[in-house]
């Protein structure tokens, strides 16, 4: 028997090994939904290794402690809205339909379920949990950047005319999701679907550039 076919014949049966990056990302949803059914401190590390077929020396390999994998949730989720918003501000564009784009990949993730209950989660545990606050905190705080660098480019450019960008980027968030938030967070309302939160996102856009006065002139 040659070396080659020798050592086939010993690995036939074993088990696949799971690339790191995927066992790292079923870990991390299946820790979401642990964290949302039995929040931070009734989560277990334990639960989440047996639901993502893991090893608890990997899970702790990869995420040392509880807080350190609520943080990198949190992370996982907020970041790719952090990238569509910066894509969009460093592609040259129409302002409109820019921000219109940029309004609607942050209603998109914001106004998600899991995102949601993530925010719940740190609100309610925020007491006994202040650093968890803070990490969900500090995500949703780069959108407020990158929305601020975009108004005030346009301010540099002469196509928009606010004297406090950060102050004008953080309205047009509050318009853009406060209301459903608050609403899905007290039960009174299901998420926005894909329709509601572009029709959403058109209409903050308008107010925003355009005030709500008819004809051309501003309202006396």
């Amino acid at each position: 028997m040659s070396l080659t076919e020798e050592s086939g014949k010993r690995s036939r049966g074993r088990p696949l090994v799971r690339p790191e990056d995927e066992t790292r990302h079923l870990i991390m949803t299946v820790a979401m939904a642990e964290f949302v059914a039995k929040g931070f401190s009734g989560a277990s590390m334990n639960e989440v290794a047996r639901r993502a077929a893991a090893s608890k020396r990997t899970v702790y390999r990869l995420f040392p402690t509880k807080a350190d994998l609520f943080r990198a949730v949190v992370r996982d989720t907020v970041l790719p809205l952090t990238e569509a918003m910066t894509n969009e501000i460093d592609e040259p564009s129409a302002i409109g339909p820019a921000l219109e784009r940029i309004m609607f990949e942050y209603g998109r993730v914001t106004l998600s379920a899991d995102v949601i209950a993530i925010q719940k989660l740190a609100i309610a545990e925020s007491a006994q949990f202040p650093d968890l606050a803070a990490a969900f905190y500090v995500a949703i705080d780069a959108t407020q950047t990158a929305l601020e660098r975009f108004v005030r480019r346009q301010c540099d450019r002469g196509h928009l005319d606010f004297d406090d960008a950060g102050l004008a980027a953080d309205l047009l968030r509050g318009m853009m999701i406060m209301g459903p938030t608050r609403a899905v967070m007290f039960n009174r309302r299901t998420v926005p679907e894909t329709e509601e939160i572009a029709y959403r996102a058109k209409m903050c856009v308008r107010l925003f550039l355009h005030g709500s006065c008819a004809g051309a002139a501003p309202c006396a």
